[in-house]
This record gives structure tokens, sequence and C-alpha cells, in this order.
């Protein structure tokens, strides 16, 4: 009775691990690049722009353009990246804001995705720049949009911190 108690107990605890290791581990294939917004910094300071409702960086290195409609004549121009007042790279990208990726159902939120930039800024695996605890905070996106209607371009500052999760395998503890 007592053999077949501890393997009752051996069982349970073998499925345990199991599921701990199934719910806690994960895998990642490939680094990637991840964005933390400084909200307090990130309140709407640029001017108004026609037809453009809000501009956020997204988590997942995304830049999410939020449209009041979708007949647009804005262009997403560039976009700059610093860090302690050091050009660390830029993009031209020259696309009407119009023609991104819908972000979800809704036609009016378009996205433009920063991770190909980001790994030619920082590099695949984090070897150009090292982010680690001490340089993640406070890197400035600038964003240039320009409206063809009036010929005007307009900068929009975003502070943002930025992470790298390696390639490989992750544990998540749960807090309880």
């Amino acid at each position: 009775m007592r053999k077949y108690f501890l393997k009752i107990l051996l069982v349970i605890l073998v499925i345990l691990i199991i599921l701990f290791f199934k719910a806690c581990v994960t895998y990642r294939t490939k680094g990637k690049y991840t964005i933390n917004s400084h909200e307090k910094y990130n309140i709407e300071k640029f001017t108004k722009i026609p037809n453009l409702k809000s501009v956020d960086i997204l988590y997942s290195g995304k830049i999410n353009f939020i449209l009041y409609d979708n007949t647009c004549n804005l262009v997403l121009r560039k976009i700059e990246i610093y860090y302690k007042n050091k050009l660390l790279g830029r993009t031209n990208i020259n696309i009407n804001i119009c023609k991104l990726e819908n972000l979800n159902e809704s036609e009016n939120s378009k996205f433009y995705s920063l991770q190909n930039f980001l790994l030619e800024v920082f590099g695949k695996e984090n070897e150009k720049i090292e982010l680690d605890h001490t340089n993640t905070g406070e890197y400035y996106f600038y964003i240039y949009i320009k409206d063809t209607n009036i010929n005007k371009e307009y900068k929009i500052e975003k502070i943002e911190s930025i992470f790298f999760e390696k390639k490989g395998f992750d544990i998540f503890v749960p807090n309880i």
C-alpha cells in the first residue's frame, strides 16, 4: 500500500513539474527588442496635425498612428533615435500613413514596425550598443510626418525605454 501511495505521489509530482515548466518556461527562437513608454513624458506635446488623432510607440516595437478618417495626406518621412544627445540611428521612410498596415480591425489605426530599424541600430543580438540595466531608459524617438496638402513637416518626440529579450529559454516566476 505504501509503495502504491509513493508511486501516485511521484506521478503527481512529475505532472506538477511538467505543468510548471509549460506555464513558466518559454523558448524564444530569436532575440527581439521591446519598448516601454514613459507615459508622463509622452502626453501629446506635438501641435495638432490634421487628421492625426495620436501617435504611440507600442511594446512590440511598432508605431501606432490613429487617424480621424482614412483620407489622409500624411507621409511618414523619417525616424531618429537619440540617447544622451547622441544620434544612434536614422531611417528615411517616405510612406503615406494611410498605406500602412492596419493594426486591428479599425481602418483608422495604422502601424509601422520598428523591429528592422532597431536591429540595424542595436544589432541582431544586441552586440552594437549592448543594452543592459544601466542604459535602457530615456531613448528619444523623433518621428517626422509631412502633410502634403500644406507642405508642412511635423516633429513628434517620444521618450521610451528599450529592452532586449535574448534568444533562448526564459523563465517567468509568478508573484504569489
